[in-house]
This record gives C-alpha cells, sequence and structure tokens, in this order.
C-alpha cells in the first residue's frame, strides 16, 4: 500500500505510516482546527481532504483532557455495564459476548442520559464520568464537522433537500447540526480458551450508516476494571478505497472519525469535489487475553431524519431508510441488510440500533414493555404497541423532538403539528422604548430580541423579561448546577402561560429531576416568594415581570453572581387539556435554537455582564462548554479520587 510521510510548517504531522503490515491514520491536531487561519494557512484542509478521500480515516490528537476522559470513563462504563439491568447482550460468532449501554444526543435538545437502569454506585460514577467525556467527544466532533464544511464550500455547495419539499440543508455543518447522534459503551468479554470460533471475526467486515462514527480506541480491562497495558486490545481491519485491505493502529489518546455510507447517500453525489471514502472495516478481540474485556465508545453521527437521499433528492428519508433496515434485519433476511446501503454494503451497526422483543423503538430510544402495556395485554384488548403522543397520535422517527411513550392502541394519524401562536403581521414599533424603561436600573441581552430588565428592591429584586412577537409561554429561574440537559432538569423558574382557555398565568414551578415535558411538573409551587405578577402577550411583544428573593426553594444573590437559565416559545399555545401541555422552546418554525433559551450569569447588584450580551444557548451545540467549562473542568479534575470513594 502506497504510504505518506510528512511534516508542515504548523507541525502537523500527517501519519499514514507502514509499521509492517498496519498503518496509522492520518493525524489532525486539535488546536489546527480550532485556529481557522493554521487550518488553512497550514494545509491542514488538504491533508483533511486527502485522507477522507483515500482512507476515510482521520485522527484528531491533543484534545484537551481527552485522555484523562477516556481512561476513566472506560474504567467506569465496564463497571457499570457489568451491573446495569438495561445492558443489552449478545453473544458473538467468535465465541465473545458483548454487552452495551446506550445514549442519544438529539439535534438542539442536547445529551440524553444513558439508560442503564441502575441506581448502583457504579453507574452513579459512570454518569459523571460519561457526562464529562461525550461533552469533550462533542466539542471536538463539532469544531471538526464545521473545519470539513469549509473543505467542502470550496467545491459546489451542498443542497440537501428536506422532505417538506421547500427547505434545504445548506453545508455539511447544517447536516450535523440537525442530526442525531448514537452513542455506544460496549464490553466485549474475550471467551475463553477453547470456546469460541477460532480465526473467526468477532465483528466482520460491514459499514456505518451514519455520516461518520467518532469513537475511542478500545482498552482491555479484567473483571475488576483494571486496564491491562501489557496486551493490545485486538486487531482492527479497514478496506482503503483502492480495496486493500490493511491493520488500522491507533494511538489511545486520538479520537477517531470513521466515515459513514450517508456520505454516498446524502453527500457524495451532491458534492462532486470530494468524495468522501467510507471504509468496509471489521475487528477482532485478542485472541491470547481469555477472560479480559475490550471496552470501547463509539459515537455515531446521523444525518437528520428529513433529509431526502438520492442524487436529485428524490430517494426515502434517512428516517425511513433506517427503519427499513431496522425491519428487514429484524427478520434476519440477509438480502434485505442492502436497503439503506450505496455499493451492496451491509448495514450491521445500524442492524444493532433494533430493539429486543420486550421494547419498542419509541423517540430515538428503545423503551422497554411495562405490566399495563406490553404486546400480549394490548393484543387482548385488539390493539397493537405503538410510540404515541399525549394528542393521541403515532410517532414516526421525522416527526423530531417531543414527548413521546409507548400505549396500546389503535391509532393510525401520524403527528400533526400544533396550531402557531398567531404574530404580528404590521409594523412593530416601541420596542427600544420598551427595553428603555427607565423604572428599571439594569438589563441584560439575552439574544437578539429577548432582554431582562431589574431593579433591586430591598431584598428582592424586580424582573421584567421582554422579548419581540406573541410568545406561548416565557420562563426564568435557576440553573441546577449538575443537573441533565445543561441544568434544565432540577430548576426552579417562573414561569408565564399564555393560555388561550384559561388566560394569562405567572407560577413558581420545579422542573422534574429527570423529565423534560412539562406534563410531569406542571403543578405550579405552593410558594409564595413572587408577587407583583404580570403576563402581557399583546400586540407585537411579550412581557413577564415579577418581584421576589427567592424562586422556589433557592435564594436570589443579590450581591453576587447568579446562574440563571432563560427560554420561550413562539411555536404553540400551552394547555391544560391533554394532561397539560408547553411547547418546546422554540420559534413558529423552528429557528436558531440561542435565540429561545440559554444560560446566562447575572449580578443584580452591579449590572454586569459577566459573558457575552448574546445568549448563550443551552442546547444549541450539545457541547455547551462555554457556561460550564470552570464546572465541566472541576469535575473532571476531581473524577477519578472521586469515584475511587464507590
Amino acid at each position: 500500500m502506497a504510504t505518506f510521510v510528512g511534516a508542515l510548517a504548523s507541525g502537523f504531522f500527517l501519519q499514514v505510516v507502514a509499521s509492517g503490515q498496519s498503518i496509522r491514520p492520518s493525524s489532525l491536531s486539535f488546536a489546527d482546527l480550532t485556529d481557522g487561519q493554521r487550518f488553512q494557512s497550514g494545509r491542514v484542509d488538504e491533508v483533511l481532504a486527502k485522507a477522507l478521500g483515500e482512507q476515510g480515516i482521520v485522527a484528531l490528537r491533543d484534545i484537551p483532557r481527552f485522555s484523562e476522559l477516556r481512561k476513566v470513563m472506560l474504567r467506569d462504563a465496564h463497571s457499570c455495564i457489568a451491573v446495569a439491568p438495561h445492558a443489552q447482550s449478545l453473544a458473538l460468532e467468535d465465541g465473545s459476548v458483548r454487552r452495551q449501554l446506550a445514549a442519544t444526543s438529539v439535534s438542539a435538545v442536547g445529551l440524553q442520559p444513558v439508560d442503564h437502569g441502575s441506581d448502583s454506585k457504579a453507574c452513579s460514577a459512570f454518569q459523571l464520568s460519561s457526562n464529562a467525556f461525550r461533552e469533550a467527544v462533542g466539542g471536538a466532533v463539532d469544531v471538526f464537522s464545521k473545519r470539513l464544511s469549509e473543505v467542502l464550500a470550496a467545491g459546489e455547495a451542498i443542497k440537501l433537500p428536506k422532505s417538506d419539499g421547500v427547505g434545504s440543508y445548506n453545508s455539511l455543518e447544517d447536516i450535523v447540526k440537525h442530526g442525531d447522534r448514537l452513542e455506544h459503551f460496549r464490553s466485549y468479554r474475550v471467551p475463553a480458551k477453547g470456546d469460541g470460533g477460532s480465526g473467526r471475526q468477532t465483528v466482520d467486515f460491514h459499514v456505518d450508516q451514519g455520516l461518520f462514527i467518532a469513537f475511542a480506541p478500545a482498552a482491555l480491562l479484567d473483571d475488576a476494571s483494571v486496564f491491562q497495558t501489557s496486551a493490545p486490545a485486538g486487531t482492527f481491519t479497514a478496506r482503503a478505497a483502492n480495496g486493500e485491505e490493511t491493520e488500522v493502529e491507533f494511538s489511545e489518546d486520538d479520537l477517531i472519525i470513521l466515515a459513514g455510507d450517508a456520505w454516498n447517500q446524502f453527500i457524495n453525489d451532491k458534492h462532486p469535489g470530494l468524495r468522501v471514502h467510507a471504509p468496509a472495516h471489521a475487528f477482532s478481540v485478542p485472541a491470547d487475553a481469555h477472560g479480559l474485556h475490550r471496552v470501547w465508545y463509539g459515537m455515531m453521527q446521523l444525518p437528520p431524519a428529513d433529509a431526502m437521499s438520492g442524487k436529485e433528492g428524490h430517494g426515502p428519508t434517512f428516517a425511513k431508510l433506517r427503519q427499513s433496515i431496522i425491519e428487514a434485519t429484524a427478520q434476519i433476511a440477509d438480502s434485505a441488510l442492502g436497503l439503506g446501503c450505496s455499493g451492496g454494503l451491509q448495514a450491521r451497526e445500524l442492524m444493532e440500533m433494533s430493539c429486543e422483543a420486550n421494547q419498542i423503538h419509541c423517540w430515538h430510544s428503545c423503551m422497554v414493555f411495562t405490566d399495563t402495556v406490553n404486546t400480549e395485554v394490548c393484543k387482548a384488548k385488539g390493539m397493537e404497541v405503538k410510540c404515541m403522543s399525549q394528542f393521541g397520535q403515532v410517532y414516526r422517527d421525522e416527526d423530531g423532538h417531543g414527548d413521546y411513550w409507548p400505549e396500546c392502541s389503535n391509532a393510525t394519524e401520524f403527528i400533526t403539528p400544533r396550531p402557531t401562536v398567531e404574530q404580528p403581521t404590521g409594523a412593530c414599533d416601541g420596542f427600544q422604548a420598551l427595553i428603555d424603561d427607565a423604572s428599571y436600573s439594569k438589563r441584560k441581552q439575552l439574544a437578539n430580541d429577548t432582554y431582562l430588565l431589574w431593579k433591586v428592591v430591598g431584598d428582592e429584586v424586580k424582573c421584567k423579561m421582554v422579548t419581540k412577537g406573541i410568545v406561548g409561554w416565557l420562563g426564568f429561574g435557576t440553573a441546577n448546577i449538575g443537573g441533565k440537559h445543561n441544568g434544565m432538569n432540577g430548576a426552579s423558574v417562573v414561569m408565564g402561560l399564555n393560555d388561550l382557555k384559561v388566560g394569562m398565568t405567572i407560577n413558581e414551578y420545579r422542573i422534574d429531576d429527570s423529565k423534560t415535558a412539562f406534563r410531569w411538573w406542571k403543578t405550579p409551587l405552593t410558594s409564595t416568594n413572587v408577587k407583583s405578577k404580570e403576563m402581557v402577550a399583546t400586540g407585537c411583544f411579550s412581557t413577564m415581570t415579577f418581584q421576589t428573593k427567592a424562586i422556589g426553594e433557592v435564594a436570589l444573590n443579590m450581591t453576587g453572581t447568579n446562574y440563571m437559565l432563560w427560554a420561550l416559545s413562539k411555536q404553540a399555545n400551552p394547555t391544560t387539556d391533554f394532561g397539560g401541555y408547553a411547547p418546546y422552546h422554540t420559534g413558529v418554525s423552528g429557528g436558531d435554537p440561542s435565540q429561545y433559551r440559554g444560560l446566562v450569569e447575572v449580578d443584580f447588584s452591579a449590572g454586569q455582564e459577566i459573558l457575552a450580551t448574546t445568549a448563550v444557548g443551552a442546547c444549541d451545540s450539545r457541547s455547551n462548554a462555554l457556561l460550564w467549562a470552570p464546572f465541566l473542568a472541576a469535575l473532571a479534575a476531581t473524577m477519578t479520587s472521586f469515584a475511587e470513594l464507590f
């Protein structure tokens, strides 16, 4: 196989280096990726294009704290998988047994918790270390996607049609931003001597169905989760664009990016310049590591669910391709494995996303049947187990974000959008005068068209949240640092509802510790902290006014920093019907997420804008590390010692 070894002025090394019968993939310095000028002037863009075009593999090196976070995460993952009731188990042909846990990072929503189903100390430690590691991986992938998007933009622009027949995704960065991410934590038990199929691959040659996967090189651990560094973690073999099969070696401190078949279906035909190679690959556990465990993490970046495949954008959506493969592979129909693939490739990794017999695929995850909702119970009622909304409609992958769960149902109507909030159509003057209100002493810009005004009154603060347009609801509260969804779960908030049936209301709420849908925390707190409440949503603007010294049980700091969150929605009006509903925080037809929710630091005594005046989107980037950077750093620094307590 032809190899290339070179060094560029920026200190970047192209490392396709022959080592016996193996190679190392080209590596990119994370610092070169984050610096746009160095990325171009150091010819890093050229090397990235060459590596993906020929091998379809590239390594990202020197990601801050990646090495230590990886080790803690892999150790904790193995410990949790060993005791987690929701860990799925699969016996493989070579005699090894794979157990895995899964998680999802949903576009514009953020990291979803790992579904391990355990309250053990091992899984509690894993939840902490995996969150920190997933944040690091998400941030690196976001930067990688941005730079690769620039490389692709140098040629003909990408236009990936949406299923609505109107919109399109116009860059790789845009495609990645709106696609979900599937994450797997896997532990392969190496078979005892004489127990397996000698000479067989653990996982045979296959192609991944996403745009790419980002994975941490595997490690060998024993039953006590102690690293076994004297032995290799197995062999990884890939097919290059010229068809040659070569063993690939990885540095344990690098994040590996491997292109998937979605490039062929969604991007290559729409971008005649750079054609990315999606390599078929296989791996084997080490033959002489009997009784040890190969532990691995991988994240698959999916295209948007509503993205249309095919050269002219007339093929099925990615959501339909994915579902057709899952249904076909569930029937063990080998001839159907290529349904969603290009070039006769097999969709093995996507096949493994299918659910167990006691589960249903519902809102990006496998939800377990219950005593009241399962195949037998529903059949006795003359119904089927379906993934449903609270409005009695059936969910499909392309239906996007929402609140869905398994039910016995005969419903056939698919999800339809709720009626949107009617917005002003004429001229809207007076916004500047509204935010210049002299009865308040300070203000802070939360987003382009949203502000917080306040003044301190004794031991209380009077606040006014102001935004352009008519909202379904407004919310402002204290972030629950360390809570799920970047501090949303467990947060105490003041929320104003524009309910067309009940009217305008303002109350205090405490968001559920794990569930985000409003129906789970719709009951207002009995606290009497908040007074002088007023909600206005008429004409051209919406405002929420209140005065308090605490929100829920959380006292506000009148002389220092408060870590707050805010959000609003123009998507629909809330309602007390259907079990209680408040729409997702977004605009009438979507839009930039950072304009509808965020995290913000507020010093009521000084009115200082500690961060930039534009809002930090709580889930705009799934690696939302800007505001929480000091906390994540402190968490990572103490992770090892903390986990040892368990």
